[in-house]
């Protein structure tokens, strides 16, 4: 399990039923509408891929603002099936991820293939500042 020191972001889920994580950082009360995520982390930057099965790149949203990345779902269907088995849940999904770090807010890219929304999060590269000595 992560702790606050080793993990440089937190989640959440909007899903109505996550209640308070009690120190955990992904585990919740119900897994569904729950958009899966995987975050790798670089020297340079951090790296998301979330799995959206069965939608299209025009039913997903990416925003990023005040430090939070934030992804949503809202699938166009309308059509009404009758399922004999359903894992994959349809609705309006989101998740959001809090970056404790600075990163460079401007170069933020997504690509989305294969059901899966791919992301990359560059950080923000620290200068050094040489100070003149009067």
């Amino acid at each position: 399990m992560w702790t606050k020191t080793m993990y440089p972001m937190h989640t959440r889920c909007s899903h109505r039923s996550c209640g308070p994580h009690q120190g955990k950082r992904f585990d919740h009360q119900s897994q569904s509408l729950r958009l899966k995520i995987n975050i790798q982390e670089t020297e340079d930057k951090y790296e998301l891929e979330m799995a959206v099965p069965g939608l299209t790149k025009e039913e997903v949203s990416v925003d990023f603002a005040n430090q939070i990345l934030t992804v949503k779902t809202k699938p166009n269907s309308t059509e009404s099936k009758t399922w004999l088995h359903q894992e994959f849940r349809q609705g309006p999904a989101s998740r959001s991820i809090q970056f404790l770090e600075e990163v460079e807010e401007g170069a933020v890219s997504a690509k989305f293939a294969d059901g899966v929304l791919h992301i990359v999060v560059p950080k923000k590269q620290k200068q050094s500042k040489k100070i003149e000595i009067l």
